[in-house]
């Protein structure tokens, strides 16, 4: 909160012999002009909340019986925020890319994203984690877009 204060205000609120006490009461009172100057002006001082499309959103699937599975539905995912991704780029960086991950390793891919048929410059970034074959759905998928 910016306040302009008077020289002789300022001098007064400085003043070595101006007690902590003095001083906090001082802002309290700024305090309270300030809100009741906000309350004459119509002004709310809390505001509604306000459901966002954003908060409905599905959230992502995290475990997959396989790499691929994982892989399919990070493009499914992607598709349903609205970015594509480019064939080329697909091969490139997935199909070509490292190989599906070892027992307790991780696989990190960074595709670049299209969106509406062009490049944006946005990129996702995929990580695949292998969580070892005893378990049903070993495959643990972290992706965000950047």
């Amino acid at each position: 909160m910016a306040t302009n204060y008077t020289a002789k205000s300022q001098k007064a609120y400085n003043d070595p012999k101006t007690t902590p006490e003095k001083k906090a009461n001082r802002r309290k009172g700024l305090i309270t002009a300030y809100l009741k100057s906000k309350a004459e002006a119509n002004v709310p001082t809390t505001y509604e909340s306000v459901e966002l499309e954003e908060a409905k959103k599905e959230p992502m699937e995290v475990y997959h019986t396989g790499y691929s599975a994982a892989l399919q539905h990070a493009e499914k995912h992607l598709n349903k925020q609205g970015y594509e991704i480019h064939p080329d780029d697909w091969d490139h960086h997935i199909s070509h890319g490292p190989s599906k991950p070892s027992e307790g390793k991780t696989v990190q891919l960074h595709v670049p994203l299209h969106k509406d048929g062009v490049k944006s410059k946005k990129v996702a970034h995929i990580q695949v984690y292998n969580r070892g074959n005893t378990i049903p759905k070993n495959n643990e998928l972290n992706m965000y877009v950047n």
